[in-house]
């Protein structure tokens, strides 16, 4: 029994050695984020997190500085955030005039 733990523990090593290998290729391999790209995404986090917090829409429209209202949906929408509008599921639709 004794014997075999030099066995063991070289093994070890080893793998241990071989998953510091994989991180490090793993590491080098990420592309640097530009800032504008970097503001976009924390512009969005902001919009995601406001709704989720109960904040009206207009107030994180005038929050985001977004130009239009429908760019905050747009947001939700890519996130994949549900939205509660009352009796309506998803976009509102235009009614039929009789």
């Amino acid at each position: 029994m004794i014997g075999s733990l030099p066995d063991e523990v070289l093994a070890l090593r080893k793998a241990a050695e071989h998953v510091i290998k994989l991180q490090e290729k793993m590491i080098v391999s990420l592309h640097p984020v530009s800032a504008s790209k970097t503001q976009k995404l924390d512009r969005e986090k902001t919009v995601v997190n406001l709704y989720v917090a109960g904040h009206p829409i207009d107030e994180i429209w005038r929050a985001s500085g977004f130009r239009s209202r429908s760019s905050v949906f747009r947001i939700l929408n890519k996130n994949g955030i549900k939205q509660n509008r009352g009796n309506h599921s998803g976009p509102i639709k235009k009614r039929d005039t009789k």
